[in-house]
């Protein structure tokens, strides 16, 4: 039986484990901390297709459903996306909680407060008195790369600090099941912030090119006699991938690896997907090595998530596109469906060309003003 070594539990850690136990090979899961889950960073939101793929531990994790995300520039909305598939909040450290268990039913080993502090090409393990030789070796050791920056391994285009911040009440907070996310706020330069309504709590939160833009965030939520109830947050990392995904045994996964959406962060659906296409390839025991069928998997997720490199360019370059939209809706709104999970420019087009009737008018009322918009467009998202 092949042998596979996880060094990191946090999602993505967890999501492969899953899979190469599934597959057949005999797993052990390296965690430096006492328990999975902790520290809690992100939001959450992931689309249907995700809680489909990772089955149980996501459907048995849902906080609550949301329905809709409004885009906002300088106070104003300017869209409304409704995305094609439901779209929900999970309980992350329920949901790893979840997969940990999921893990050792499917006979990974778990090594829990066990640090690795040493890793070869050639798949040896060490560290916190564990040793062992390994024909796989996932690292998935988050945005530090302690371990994978030592290979030369992973890498990702860029870096943001972020905060969440739970809180009863908000002024003019978005209602139960919406999303309002606001583009080049104060407080979020080169990306966004957001607001979720729960059902009993708001969710809010901002990340920046700025590592002070978060703090100066929560103060002004105090300031405006917000009560806060709880505080989370940490590094968001905006893939894809920037360097080699394989050394010899050896594959890195997750941040990382930069196996995050480039709009958004998000790092839930790439390994859900990575991981099941890892199970579906060793499963199918066409690629002699798993290591070569791993480092398969990650790197056409890869791909994938470089066809989305495009609109994040031009989204979080500058606010330009946002202020040129602006002026083409003169005040106005456009609403459009999209796939959650696909943020590439041909996607978006779809979703906007979806509502022809709204998107004709706009043109037809403003052609000059949205050439400069659509121009603003192709040189951000290429240069």
């Amino acid at each position: 039986m092949a042998s596979a070594a996880v060094v990191g539990g946090g999602f993505a850690g967890l999501s492969l484990a899953l899979a190469l136990a599934r597959s057949g090979l005999k797993v052990y899961l390296i965690e430096e901390h006492a328990e999975v889950g902790y520290p809690p960073h992100c939001t959450g939101v992931v689309s249907s297709k995700v809680v489909e793929m990772l089955g149980r531990p996501a459907s048995s994790s849902i906080a609550y459903e949301l329905r809709e995300i409004k885009v906002a520039f300088n106070g104003s909305i300017i869209a409304y996306i409704r995305p094609k598939n439901p779209f929900y909040r999970l309980d992350r450290v329920l949901l790893e909680k979840l997969m940990l268990e999921e893990a050792e039913k499917e006979g990974v080993e778990v090594l829990l407060g066990t640090r690795a502090e040493s890793v070869s090409e050639g798949g040896k393990v060490s560290g916190g008195g564990f040793r062992g030789y390994f024909d796989l070796v996932v690292i998935a050791d988050g945005w530090t790369r302690k371990l994978t920056g030592r290979l030369g391994l992973g890498g990702y285009r860029s870096r943001l600090t972020g905060v969440n911040v739970i809180a009863d009440r908000l002024p003019e907070g978005p209602r139960p099941g919406e999303v309002v996310v606001e583009a080049w706020s104060p407080f979020s330069r080169g990306f966004f912030s957001w607001v979720i309504g729960g059902p009993d709590h708001y969710l809010a939160g901002t990340a920046s090119a700025k590592p002070q833009d978060p703090a100066l965030y929560v103060k002004s939520l105090r300031s405006l006699g917000v009560e806060v109830k709880a505080i989370y947050g940490g590094q968001v990392v905006l893939g894809p991938p920037e360097g080699p995904l394989r050394r010899g045994r050896v594959v890195v996964a997750g941040d990382a690896a930069g196996l995050t959406k480039p709009l958004t962060g998000g790092g839930l659906y790439p390994m859900s997907k990575a991981a099941r296409l890892a199970e579906d390839i060793l499963s199918a025991g066409k690629v002699a090595e798993p290591y070569l069928a791993v480092e398969k998997a990650l790197r056409t997720v890869g791909l994938e998530l470089k066809s989305h490199l495009a609109a994040a360019r031009a989204i979080q370059k500058s606010d330009r596109i946002f202020r040129a939209a602006s002026e083409v809706l003169g005040g106005a709104s456009v609403t459009f469906k999209i796939d959650f999970d696909d943020h590439s420019l041909a996607s978006i087009a779809r979703g906007l060309l979806g509502n022809a009737p709204s998107l004709t008018r706009t043109i037809i009322k403003s052609p000059l003003k949205t050439l400069k918009l659509i121009a603003h467009i192709i040189i951000d998202a290429l240069f």
